[in-house]
């Protein structure tokens, strides 16, 4: 697939999650379509991030189109992870750096694959 393909599918997948977003509103009684929905900003931004999540998509070198298309849809859950990561901790201790997804869960020692028993 070439890479303007997988640009396309993760594209795609973004804009997916907010089209599955916005019909949740019409499941509603009544239906009442949020404000950001109306604002020039919001949909700029949103093309950004969709535009981001195609670029994520050829970045990983996906090869199939609903992998780039599920790569698109999480994107806004992988960049607030990074953004996680990165984030001074609140209580000033410790390097800085906020714990990442997963941390304070106990650690599992893995051995190296060679010495993994069957």
């Amino acid at each position: 697939m070439l890479p303007f393909e997988t640009f396309l599918w993760g594209f795609a997948g973004s804009v997916a999650v907010e089209v599955i977003t916005l019909l949740g509103f019409y499941h509603s009684s009544p239906v009442r379509i949020p404000d950001r929905y109306r604002r020039l900003g919001f949909w700029i931004t949103r093309l950004v991030l969709a535009a981001l999540a195609g670029a994520l998509a050829v970045g990983y070198g996906i090869e199939q189109g609903v992998l780039a298309f599920n790569i698109g849809a999480s994107t806004p859950l992988i960049i607030s992870s990074l953004a996680r990561g990165f984030r001074p901790r609140s209580d000033g201790s410790g390097s800085g750096v906020a714990p990442s997804v997963g941390a304070g869960r106990a650690s599992i020692a893995r051995r190296p694959v060679a010495d993994r028993r069957l």
